[in-house]
C-alpha cells in the first residue's frame, strides 16, 4: 500500500501527470473507512486502480491529496464521499479529506468535475468543500452532482450560487430533493448553463423547469429531463417553449409514458406551429430542432426540420404555407392586404409539399387537392384577383412593392410588416 501511494504521489508531482482521477472515501459494514483511487488515461478511461482496501498509512494519502492542488495536468475529477454521520471518523481520516478539499480548491486546471452533494455540507462529521471559492471555477466546463440522500436547502444554496457565478457548458444533477424550494432554487440558477440534465418528480418541479425556459437570460441549448412525465407536465414544458429562443434539443426520458398518454405530442405541435391563425404561427417556436423520444406526429417532425434553417423569416413562411391553408382557414388577413401582394400568397400555397417521411402518390394527390382548395377559397372571397384590370396592376406594381416590404412575416408581428 505504501508503495502504491508513493507511486500516486510521484505521478502528481512529476512532469508526466495523468489527466484525471476518481477518488472515493467510504466506510464498509464494519465502519472501517476506506479510500479508492482510479487514474484515467489520456482518453478519459480508467487506466489503473492504485488502491481499494483498508487504509492504514493515512499520512501518505494526505500528502497525495495535497499534491492535487499543485497539479497543472488534472482535467477530470470524480469525487465520492459515502460516510454516514453516524460513522466514527478518526482524526487521520478527517485530516486526509480536509487536505484533499484544500488541494482541490487550489487547482486551476480541472475541466470536468463530479461530486457527491454531501461534500458541501460535511454530513456533520466531515470537512466542507468550499466550492464557491475554488480556483477551478474559471476552467470548469462540466459539473455533475449526485445525491444519495435528499439535498438540503443549504446544499441547494451553495450549488445555485456556484452556478450563477460560473459559465458551465454542462450541468447534471442526479438524486433526491428534500423539498420543492431546493429544486426551484437550483433550477432558477441554471440560466447560465448551455447543457442541462435534471430529474423531475412532481408538477412543481416541471413548473420550475418551465420558469427557467421562460427566462430571457437563459443560454441553454440542450435539456434532458429524467423521470415520469404526464400529458399535463408535457403541456407545461411545451407552453414555456413558445417564447424560448435558445433551446435546440429537448430529451424526455420517459418514452413509454409519453406513447401511452392521451394526447401524446399535441402540446408540442401547437408550440412549434399554432396553425389556428397566422399570428399564432408567427409567435410559435422556431428555434427547437430536436425532440426525443421520436414518437411524434409527422407535423412535429417537419417543424423541427424546418427550424434548422437559420433564416427564421423563411421558416415562418414555410409553416404558413404548409399548415395554415387547410380547411376553412380565415381569409380576412388576406382581404386586408394590397392586391399586389396576393400573388405571393398564392405562390406560397403552390409551394406546399407533403410532410410525411416518405410521401407516396396518395399523399401527393391529397396535397394537390388541398392546394387547389386553398387557392379556390382565396379567389372566391377576393374576386378582384380575377379582374383583368387587377392583373395589369399586379404586373406593374407587384415586384417593387413586395421587395420593399421584404418577406412580409415576423415572429412577433401580424401578417405583414
Amino acid at each position: 500500500m505504501s508503495a502504491e501511494m508513493d507511486t500516486a504521489i510521484a505521478l502528481f508531482s512529476g512532469t508526466n501527470q495523468p489527466p484525471g482521477i476518481m477518488v472515493k472515501f467510504h466506510t464498509n459494514l464494519d465502519g472501517i473507512c476506506k479510500a479508492e483511487l482510479n487514474v484515467f488515461n489520456v482518453d478519459g478511461k480508467y487506466w489503473d486502480r492504485l488502491s481499494n482496501h483498508e487504509i492504514k498509512d493515512w499520512d501518505r494519502w494526505t500528502r497525495f491529496c495535497a499534491a492535487i492542488g499543485r497539479s497543472e495536468a488534472l482535467r477530470i475529477l470524480d469525487l465520492s464521499v459515502y460516510i454516514s454521520p453516524d460513522d466514527n471518523i478518526s482524526s487521520e481520516v478527517y485530516r486526509c479529506v480536509e487536505a484533499f478539499y484544500n488541494g482541490l480548491t487550489k487547482n486551476c486546471s480541472i475541466e470536468k468535475l463530479k461530486l457527491s452533494t454531501n461534500v458541501f455540507s460535511g454530513d456533520g462529521n466531515l470537512p466542507i468543500l468550499d466550492l464557491n471559492n475554488a480556483k477551478f471555477k474559471d476552467s470548469l466546463k462540466e459539473f455533475e452532482a449526485t445525491a444519495s440522500v435528499p439535498i438540503s436547502n443549504n446544499e441547494s444554496i451553495i450549488i445555485s450560487s456556484f452556478l450563477e457565478n460560473t459559465s458551465l457548458a454542462t450541468f447534471n444533477l442526479w438524486g433526491l430533493y428534500s423539498d420543492e424550494s431546493a429544486f426551484r432554487r437550483i433550477a432558477s440558477a441554471c440560466y447560465t448553463v448551455n447543457k442541462l440534465r435534471l430529474t423531475c418528480r412532481s408538477d412543481a418541479q416541471y413548473a420550475s423547469i418551465a420558469s427557467l425556459l421562460g427566462n430571457d437570460r437563459s443560454v441553454m441549448e440542450e435539456l434532458q429531463i429524467d423521470g415520469i412525465i404526464s400529458k399535463e407536465q408535457l403541456s407545461t414544458i411545451a407552453a414555456a417553449l413558445v417564447n424560448n429562443e435558445s433551446l435546440k434539443k429537448l430529451k424526455l426520458h420517459d418514452e413509454w409514458n409519453l406513447r401511452n398518454s392521451e394526447g401524446d405530442f399535441r402540446p408540442m405541435t401547437k408550440t412549434l406551429c399554432d396553425a389556428s391563425s397566422i399570428e399564432g404561427i408567427c409567435a410559435s417556436n422556431h428555434t427547437l430542432q430536436e425532440v426525443f423520444p421520436l414518437s411524434m406526429s409527422p407535423m412535429v417532425w417537419d417543424c423541427l426540420r424546418l427550424n434548422k434553417n437559420a433564416n427564421k423569416d423563411k421558416v415562418i413562411r414555410k409553416k404558413i404555407a404548409r399548415y395554415y391553408f387547410a380547411g376553412d382557414f380565415d381569409i380576412s388577413p388576406f382581404a386586408k392586404m394590397p392586391v399586389s401582394l396576393l400573388p405571393e400568397v398564392l405562390s406560397m400555397i403552390r409551394s406546399r409539399r407533403p410532410t410525411a417521411y416518405h410521401p407516396d402518390s396518395m399523399i401527393q394527390s391529397a396535397n394537390s387537392i388541398m392546394i387547389q382548395s386553398a387557392i379556390f377559397r382565396i379567389l372566391k372571397y377576393i374576386p378582384d384577383l380575377c379582374n383583368v384590370s387587377s392583373r395589369v396592376a399586379l404586373h406593374n406594381d407587384h415586384d417593387d412593392e413586395y421587395k420593399s416590404r421584404g418577406s412580409g412575416f415576423n415572429k412577433r408581428s401580424n401578417v405583414s410588416k
